[in-house]
């Protein structure tokens, strides 16, 4: 091939010329023709640049064609959103719930709520649905929700309103540490009826008031405790359907009301002055003591309030009227019970009387003085300042600790020498309780039970048939007669303390041992000193038997005085009994004698001694103070049991004796048991239960007499006509 039509033939074949290039080339020679060197040079340097700029060309006209599409067209309007859920007409019961609906994408909706259109909720995703959970819902009814969708560069749009009626829980009031005595308050909807509830058990309805705040107090016969309380509502617009519960709240319950407090200073009888006197006791720690005093012509008057500190309670009274008053201090605890009042004391108030003045040393004496000798003067000495009297109504001093705390055995036992008006008071009652309540009972056994055989002993454990030679040896030895002694004393000491209630504390360890050790010193009385007179009165010998059947006794006392409330509390701690073999009539009657005046006497000076050992300040005072307490109550009070003609009771010896030694016996133990509890005859004068008292009297005295009339009487005469 000729030179011409190889590099010609070269470009070609690159496909960078054709054949009108090569005559450019061609042209290019000076003399016309072609020279092959300098246009193969030329298209050597010519064909990379070519390569590299066709390359750079597509490289960037590669990805925009590949990824071309057409640009979207922005819409011209939004579809309105909708709330799919809840729907229109729905009833709530609570102030949240989750609303569902739908949306154009890449928008955002905002959901109104109310008539004052408050956004309660903002949702903004890609999605064309929606969901929001609301927790600020308006209560109410046709409470109106809607959404309302915005789309950037577009007008807002808002969906169709979905009116539903809404009613939130109602709230309770946040309680303290504090007990309450069944005070519960909160607010709701305005006159909506709320339902309070304790434990998801017992339920009560009541309504609020107008602007929604509400109250309640639970009744008392819940008791005391811990409880659990909820509270819903209802409306006119929720018909039947009631609002979701409450928070639960959690509250301390105390409904039992609080011991009489005790006055200590001053004393019956004691002269006051009409301003700055001294009142002092003893009380439940926490509580409010007040004291009022009445005159003669029958005038209430506020005294002075106090704050009972470790048992112990002191206030100063600002004017009291002059003449006699009669002193008389309630008390509230820390729940707002409030209990009886404490036993009435005596008083008499009266202006000090006005001081004599001092004659002048000036007058009749000769202006001019007489001429002296020189003396050096005296030292100058401060001028004298009368010492601050110790009042002798302050209180006791204060307790150190809770071991040492006051409970209704330490301060329940009012002062032994109280007026004769009360005195007056408790002989009525015995003879009331005689004619009412002991004869008509022993009229009720001599007619209605009659003699019946003595039943032989049941037991519900041990043996059924005669031991014999060969049998084995019990695992355990029975206990001695010491110990079942000790034992069923000691339980009668533990039992008799549920007497008055008992919380718990550390103080009533020690009640506990003092009640041992009362009901153990009753029981050695008891037994002791009439076996030792009965040596020197008869010659037949006196058995003394350890009687655990006694305990029920024991126990049922303690849980009548438990329910009545009786403070001081009315106690029985008698477990053994003193019998004779075969002694006559007069003999038993004696003894039962001798039983019923020992356990007398040994309550009444107990009684004397808790007087005399005053207000406590120490763990001995305090112990010895409940020991005298409880055995003035148990003494007292197993006296007048004893004398019940019923039974195994050594009453009924004495009254088959001699019926005028028990009617005197009954006469004297029943009035001094009554002005024991003097201040108990005084709560239920207060509040009406002596009357209720004497009307269950009349009943049981009007049964006993008239089947004893029909069946001593009537029945025989009907008989033999």
């Amino acid at each position: 091939m000729a030179p011409k039509q190889a590099w010609r033939f070269d470009l070609m074949r690159a496909g960078l010329v054709n054949g009108s290039t090569v005559g450019i080339f061609r042209s290019a020679a000076p003399n016309g023709g072609l020279s092959a060197e300098p246009i193969r040079r030329r298209s050597r340097a010519i064909a990379p640049l070519l390569v590299a700029t066709v390359s750079l060309m597509l490289a960037l006209i590669a990805p925009a064609a590949a990824h071309a599409e057409p640009d979207p067209v922005a819409p011209e309007s939004a579809s309105a959103p909708t709330i799919t859920s809840p729907v229109s007409g729905s009833f709530i019961g609570s102030s949240s719930a989750t609303v569902t609906g739908t949306k154009t994408p890449n928008s955002e909706i905002q959901v109104l709520a109310g008539s004052s259109r408050t956004n309660v909720c903002t949702v903004d995703n890609d999605k064309p649905t929606w969901s929001c959970a609301v927790s600020r819902l308006p209560s109410g009814p046709g409470i109106v929700l809607s959404a309302v969708q915005l789309v950037p560069g577009m007008p807002n749009t808002e969906s169709e309103p979905v009116t539903l009626d809404i009613l939130a829980p109602p709230t309770i009031a946040a309680g303290s540490a504090q007990p309450t005595s069944g005070l519960v308050q909160g607010g709701g909807y305005p006159d909506a009826t709320i339902t309070l509830s304790i434990g998801g058990g017992r339920s009560w309805s009541f309504p609020a008031a107008s602007d929604g705040t509400w109250a309640y107090v639970l009744p008392r016969t819940i008791g005391s405790g811990t409880f659990t309380v909820t509270a819903t509502q209802s409306t006119s617009f929720s018909e039947d359907q009631f609002s979701g519960p409450s928070a639960a709240r959690r509250i301390l319950l105390d409904v039992d009301p609080p011991g009489a407090p005790r006055i200590t200073s001053p004393t019956a009888g004691s002269a006051l002055r009409p301003a700055g006197s001294s009142f002092s006791g003893t009380g439940e720690n926490g509580a409010t003591v007040d004291v009022f005093a009445v005159t003669a012509s029958g005038s209430d008057v506020a005294v002075c309030t106090a704050t009972v500190s470790r048992g112990n309670w002191s206030c100063t009274s600002e004017s009291l009227p002059t003449g006699t008053l009669t002193v008389t201090a309630f008390q509230k605890d820390v729940a707002g019970n409030v209990g009886g009042g404490s036993r009435p004391v005596g008083v008499r108030v009266a202006e000090p009387a006005a001081a004599t003045p001092a004659p002048d040393p000036t007058q009749g004496v000769d202006p001019s003085p007489a001429p002296v000798a020189p003396v050096d003067p005296p030292s100058a000495s401060p001028t004298p300042t009368a010492p601050t009297p110790t009042s002798p109504d302050a209180g006791p001093p204060p307790m150190a600790d809770s071991w040492v705390s006051s409970t209704p055995f330490t301060s329940g036992v009012p002062v032994l020498g109280a007026g004769e008006l009360s005195w007056l008071r408790a002989l009525i009652l015995a003879g009331v309780a005689i004619l009412l309540l002991l004869v008509p009972a022993r009229m009720l056994a001599t007619t209605v039970g009659g003699r019946r055989p003595q039943p032989q002993a049941l037991s519900l454990t041990g043996r059924n048939r005669v031991p014999t030679h060969d049998d084995p040896l019990p695992l355990v030895a029975s206990p001695s007669a010491i110990a079942a002694a000790i034992g069923i004393v000691v339980a009668a000491g533990g039992i008799a303390l549920f007497a008055n209630p008992v919380h718990g504390q550390p103080e009533y360890l020690r009640v506990f041992l003092a009640s041992v050790v009362a009901v153990a010193l009753l029981n050695l009385a008891s037994t002791v000193l009439p076996r030792l007179l009965a040596r020197q009165l008869f010659t037949d010998a006196v058995r003394v038997t350890l009687a655990p059947r006694l305990l029920l006794t024991v126990g049922v006392v303690a849980l009548l005085s438990r329910v009545l409330d009786l403070q001081p509390a009315l106690v029985f701690g008698i477990v053994f009994t003193a019998t004779v073999a075969a002694g006559a009539r007069s003999t038993r009657g004696v003894l039962a004698l001798l039983r019923v005046g020992t356990v007398f006497v040994f309550g009444v000076l107990a009684w004397l001694a808790s007087t005399l050992l005053g207000p406590a300040s120490g763990f001995i005072d305090t112990l010895l103070t409940e020991v005298a307490n409880i055995g003035a109550m148990a003494g007292i009070g197993s006296a007048a049991i004893l004398l019940i003609p019923l039974g195994r009771l050594d009453g009924r010896a004495l009254l088959v004796w001699s019926r005028p030694v028990w009617f005197a016996a009954a006469t004297i133990v029943l009035t001094v048991l009554f002005a024991l509890l003097a201040p108990v005859v005084d709560v239920w004068q207060t509040n009406g239960g002596i009357l209720i008292a004497v009307f269950i009297g009349l009943g049981f005295g009007a049964l006993g007499f008239s089947v004893w009339l029909w069946r001593r009487v009537i029945q025989p005469a009907l008989t033999a006509d």
